[in-house]
């Protein structure tokens, strides 16, 4: 009748045919890896943040915001806000304030004791070291500090508020002589009128002292309500003091009636364009 007990011989066999398996792995460089399922990431949208909020929303638009904004402005190519630009402080390193990089006061060396001189060393000195290779550490004021971090705060503050002009002056409504649509044309007839009205009361003494003649281009930007904001002169005449009295006559007949929403076209400001002619001891609109 077979024994069914495990016997020293049989533990023995065990033991070294487990220890042949296990140095065989590590010999042959058997491992084992698990499969992870990669996960694909989702495409990134890019945001630009609308610093002027409008209403209504643009027939096209160029990028995405939280809200509607409607840019303006003169350039054709597409413009955002750019991020403010941090202040340099001239003789500041960079990533460092002006109180940061200012010279710290030095500590005042400790006292060392007083050593043993032996008589070999007594009779070697060394040489002193040169005073003008010394350089001179001043410590800055506490009047000095405040007044750089006020200077810094106020750059700072200048440099927050600094935005792109392509992208956030406000649209502009042109119109000039050449102007058909019938609200634009009346705006534009009212506006002639008043100025040559002023114009011809307040006619520059010195042209007409000395028989001055000329011809210029100005151009003049209003907002909605009539109000005068600049005026520019796009082709100067021969004589600086016309071009002088043109600007002022224009200064002294505003401000001009409301402009209507038609003549906007749902824009922001108002620019009109005329060529003005000092002729005669007269002004007049061509």
């Amino acid at each position: 009748m077979a024994s069914n007990e495990i016997t020293s011989g049989d533990r023995l066999s065990l033991t070294l045919f487990l220890s042949i398996t296990v140095h065989a792995l590590i010999i042959l460089g058997v491992g084992f890896t698990y499969g992870m399922q990669k996960t694909s990431t989702p495409p990134l949208i890019e945001i630009t943040l609308a610093e002027n909020p409008q209403d209504e929303a643009p027939e096209d638009h160029d990028y995405l915001a939280q809200a509607n904004q409607d840019g303006g402005g003169q350039s054709e190519e597409k413009g955002r806000p750019k991020k403010a630009q941090k202040a340099v402080t001239p003789g500041v390193p960079e990533g460092k304030s002006a109180v940061q990089a200012a010279p710290q006061p030095q500590p005042e060396p400790k006292k060392a004791d007083e050593a043993v001189v032996t008589a070999r060393d007594s009779k070697t000195s060394a040489p002193e070291p040169d005073q003008s290779a010394k350089e001179e550490v001043r410590t800055p004021s506490r009047a000095e500090l405040i007044n750089a971090r006020t200077q810094v705060a106020r750059s700072s503050e200048f440099s927050a508020e600094s935005r792109d002009v392509y992208a956030r002056y406000p649209t502009k409504r042109r119109i000039d002589a050449r102007t058909k649509q019938h609200a634009a044309a009346a705006y534009m007839r009212e506006w002639v009128s008043k100025v040559e009205e002023i114009g011809n009361l307040n006619y520059p003494s010195e042209a007409r002292t000395r028989g001055l003649t000329g011809t210029l281009i100005l151009e003049v930007t209003l907002r909605p309500d009539g109000s005068l904001i600049d005026t520019r002169v796009l082709d100067a005449s021969r004589h600086p003091v016309l071009d002088q009295a043109a600007e002022r006559i224009v200064e002294l007949s505003s401000p001009f009636s409301r402009v209507p929403k038609e003549v906007l076209g749902g824009n922001d400001l108002l620019v009109i364009t005329r060529t003005w002619q000092f002729r005669n001891q007269g002004l007049s609109a061509n």
